[in-house]
């Protein structure tokens, strides 16, 4: 208490600044060329009948989108693969290699 009777406010320490927040780790984009060479290690891993998601999970990440279905035609085109049941809306295609 202080001299007058009154209690003694005790200042204060300004607030630790909030630290930044964590930069989000975004995975490099890989090439065509190094998609393409993780698919077709992967191939002979794949079940029977397989679609893009045993493909991600084969080779270990989520590939950019376009650049897989390329690469899955021309292998569909080149007669590696055959397209086993065409995927519509939220269905997914599956493939079979050939």
């Amino acid at each position: 208490m202080g001299t007058s009777g009154e209690p003694v406010s005790i200042p204060q320490a300004a607030p630790a600044p909030a630290a930044p927040p964590p930069e989000e780790k975004r995975p490099a984009r890989r090439s065509v060329g190094e998609i393409y060479t993780d698919l077709v290690t992967a191939l002979p891993s794949l079940p029977e009948t397989f679609d893009r998601g045993d493909i991600c999970r084969a080779i270990g990440y989520e590939p950019d989108r376009v650049a897989l279905y390329r690469l899955m035609r021309e292998l569909v085109l080149d007669g590696t693969l055959r397209v086993q049941v065409r995927g519509e809306g939220r269905k997914a295609t599956k493939y079979r290699r050939a």
